[in-house]
């Protein structure tokens, strides 16, 4: 207790507490609360409680392999990109010179790829259930 109110301080609230008030959107609160809240409805079957974890456990999956694909794709043109630069380097080729005449095609599509991984990773970085 403080001595000069008589009161004790309040403590501050808990993450836990914070994830899981009422003022914060179902989406965003803990997966594991939300698990246990299904569990506790009596109102959904069992089959039923086993199919809405199996998602909220999944969910993320697909997002997660598209993300991971585009990443993989644009590694994939940057390494096209240093091959044709070795290749052009030492043959008589002319490599590059016809992948600059399609310079704004390739750059939009790293662009649309590189959008992709960065609305997975913002997505995932502002859900703490992710």
């Amino acid at each position: 207790m403080s001595e000069a109110s008589g009161t004790a301080p309040k403590a501050k609230p808990g993450i836990l507490d914070q994830v899981t008030k009422d003022s914060m959107p179902p989406a965003a609160q803990d997966p594991l609360r939300i698990m246990l809240e299904i569990l506790a409805d009596e109102r959904i079957s069992d089959s039923d409680k086993k199919i809405l974890i199996g998602f909220s456990k999944e969910r993320f999956r697909n997002r997660r392999r598209m993300a991971y694909l585009c990443l993989y794709c644009i590694f994939a043109i940057v390494a096209f990109l240093g091959i044709a630069v070795v290749v052009d380097g030492f043959t008589e080729e002319a490599v590059m010179s016809n992948i600059n005449e399609v310079n704004a095609v390739i750059s939009t599509i790293v662009a649309f790829l590189t959008g992709v991984v960065l609305a997975y990773i913002g997505a995932a970085a502002f859900r703490p259930s992710s």
